[in-house]
């Protein structure tokens, strides 16, 4: 039996406490050299966005008619200038060349002109017949009065024949927008009248929508906090539901409504061959502040 004195006792206790120090120490330093864990990277957001046409018109007429012609059918792809829809013109057309006609005409000036002519001579010979004692100064008078009725009449002749014209190009335009134009090259949305029914100027729907559905545009409403992220000219991912997502470009961000708290930012979004309608659905990947920093 081996029997430890109680010095050699405080002297082992003292050597474990120094062990188990040391590795305490150096399991202390392990962690602190060991690289720290980096973030997980955030999540994109994803709001929900809704397609609409990036130019929309509805047509009407500029005044109640019977309707003549629609010559164009819902889905009809369109081009500027194109005639879309006419009213019956033809008492328009007859009245037109009424007001032409008389417009063109010098008649009533060229009549009133040699009247004038007239009057003048004949005041001429009244005024060498009172210098010859042959007339009176009545006469004379009479014969001046008629000259200065005369040239009124010729100034009047030459304000008829003018508002005549005018008249005419008014009937021009009224005629003009008995038709309706596409204002665009773009698609028929929308027919609302036929051949034989009356174009109502003050109907709800108008007569014909027609839109531009290449591009289009994206509208979503995101919280403020949210839209603050985008800019004007940034490209955003965009797709439509199960499908690959692909690249839309911000072109407007909205003042923040107050009502709902929403922000709406409009995009841009290519539809070659007016592929898919507007009224759809679309997410969008919104950047995250993580994101955003980098």
């Amino acid at each position: 039996m081996i029997v430890m004195s109680k010095s050699t006792n405080c002297t082992a206790a003292a050597a474990l406490l120094a062990t188990l120090g040391l590795i305490l120490t150096d399991y202390s330093s392990s962690k602190a050299d060991a690289p720290a864990k980096a973030d997980a990277p955030a999540s994109p957001v994803i709001e929900t966005a809704i397609t609409k046409p990036s130019v929309e018109r509805q047509l009407k007429f500029a005044a109640p008619g019977i309707i003549a012609d629609v010559p164009v059918n819902d889905g009809d792809l369109i081009k500027v200038n194109q005639v879309l829809a006419k009213q019956d013109t033809r008492q328009d057309e007859w009245q037109l060349k009424d007001l032409l006609r008389e417009a063109e005409s010098n008649e009533k000036i060229d009549y009133s002109k040699a009247d004038l002519d007239s009057k003048k001579v004949d005041l001429k010979r009244k005024q060498d017949l009172f210098a010859a004692h042959a007339a009176s100064q009545t006469e004379v008078e009479q014969a001046d009065l008629a000259v200065k009725l005369a040239a009124a009449q010729v100034n009047l002749a030459i304000m008829d024949h003018d508002q005549k014209g005018y008249e005419a190009k008014k009937e021009e335009v009224k005629i003009d927008q008995m038709t309706i134009y596409s204002p665009i090259d773009g698609i028929v949305e929308k027919v609302s009248v036929g051949k034989g029914e009356m174009g109502d100027p003050q109907a709800r729907d108008g007569a014909i929508v027609v839109g531009v559905w290449n591009p289009l545009w994206l509208e979503m409403h995101p919280k403020p906090s949210a839209a603050a992220l985008l800019h004007v000219n940034d490209t955003v991912l965009v797709r439509y539901e199960g499908e690959k997502w692909q690249p839309a470009k911000v072109i407007f961000l909205d003042k923040v409504d107050a009502a709902s708290d929403t922000q709406m930012i409009r995009m841009e979004l290519p539809n070659p061959e007016n592929k898919r309608p507007p009224g759809l659905h679309m997410q969008v990947q919104l950047p995250t502040a993580v994101a955003a920093a980098k």
